[in-house]
């Protein structure tokens, strides 16, 4: 069995990506698969509604590009009188990084579209085989990464619908006047 290394944001993506190379897949699946696992346990950093450029070089062809890039909506018209594009926010993931919320941070994704090409040109194993961890881990529950917390405290803040008290990670609906347990510190 050839020898795999495998690197992705957190453990749970790299143990994914591990299992799909123990399957059989090959390093597209691999990376896809560590990938789908990042937009279910990390959407503040890379999310369902992400855009994405994939380079692969086939061992017998040349390099190619996948092309997953998102687009505004809206994009080339002028905006309405008086809108904003939204406001930039700085997180301290990563060491810090400047992002915009609001409208402009809108836009229609297309990392499913590009993963989905790779897979199916390049990748030895079926869609559903590279899903299924993710799946997996969306459905038994995962840790939260401190990423996740920081971007969950951002969009309380902008929003303010939703709050997280990082004591207890519960999550409070003000407008429902609920709180609902979403995660345990360990």
């Amino acid at each position: 069995m050839p020898v795999t290394a495998v690197s992705a944001p957190s453990r749970l993506g790299a143990d994914v990506g591990a299992r799909i190379a123990d399957a059989g897949g090959n390093a597209v699946d691999v990376a896809v698969g560590s990938t789908i696992v990042g937009m279910v346990t990390d959407p503040g950093i890379i999310g369902p509604g992400a855009g994405c450029f994939l380079t692969i070089w086939p061992a017998d062809a040349s390099p190619v590009v996948v092309d997953g890039y998102v687009a505004m909506p809206g994009l080339g018209n002028p905006p309405p009188a008086g809108a904003t594009l939204g406001t930039p926010v700085t997180m301290a993931y990563g060491g810090g990084m400047e992002t915009l919320v609001g409208p402009a941070s809108v836009a229609v994704p297309g990392a499913w579209a590009a993963l989905g090409v790779a897979c199916e040109r390049f990748g030895s194993l079926a869609w559903r085989e590279i899903l299924a961890p993710a799946v997996e881990v969306a459905e038994r529950g995962f840790p939260l990464s401190e990423g996740f917390i920081v971007f969950a405290v951002l969009d309380a803040r902008i929003t303010g619908h939703r709050t997280i008290n990082r004591m207890n990670a519960r999550i409070w609906n003000r407008s429902a006047g609920t709180r609902r347990t979403i995660a345990r510190f360990v």
